[in-house]
């Protein structure tokens, strides 16, 4: 077996499945961390074994990208969605134990303004908010016109 042929062979057992277990339902015959959710849409097409698991917590922190280890595993006959989809779920499902262990809060989803079409203003009702600037990574949005002068006069007397 020539060497190129044993670094493949190599890099593709870390990603074959050995033992399936489905991300989403259960890992290693443990229930999931308190507040991951588990529905259908968790569920993946390819199963995650413990090693893959550890694959990815491993590249993340040390500070691969997303799209690296997606590479990384079409390489090995993943399909992309499907990577997507392993990366999230295990990263999601790793980010809600570390919290437990740390007696830290689980991670919230936070919302976010609807910018996918660049909007100047959005409508919050009884004003048009100005979008000024946007930023993807870190996520910032800089609003304009957000309260109304009485709203930060009373902001203001409450500081």
């Amino acid at each position: 077996m020539s060497k190129k042929q044993k670094t493949r062979s190599s890099s593709a057992s870390l990603f074959t499945p050995t033992r399936p277990v489905h991300a989403g339902i259960q890992f290693l015959n443990r229930p999931n961390p308190v507040g991951v959710t588990t529905t259908a849409e968790t569920v993946l097409l390819q199963p995650v074994n413990s090693e893959m698991r550890q694959w990815i917590i491993s590249q993340a922190e040390a500070g691969c990208s997303p799209q690296s280890m997606v590479q990384a595993m079409q390489k090995s006959g993943w399909s992309e969605d499907v990577a997507v989809q392993a990366i999230e779920v295990t990263l999601k499902e790793h980010l809600a134990a570390q919290s437990l262990e740390r007696s830290l809060p689980l991670p919230l989803r936070v919302p976010d303004a609807d910018l996918q079409d660049s909007p100047l203003y959005l409508d919050a009702g009884d004003r048009q908010v100005h979008v000024l600037q946007t930023l993807r990574n870190p996520r910032i949005v800089v609003l304009g016109n957000l309260l109304s002068d009485d709203e930060c006069a009373e902001l203001v007397a409450s500081a």
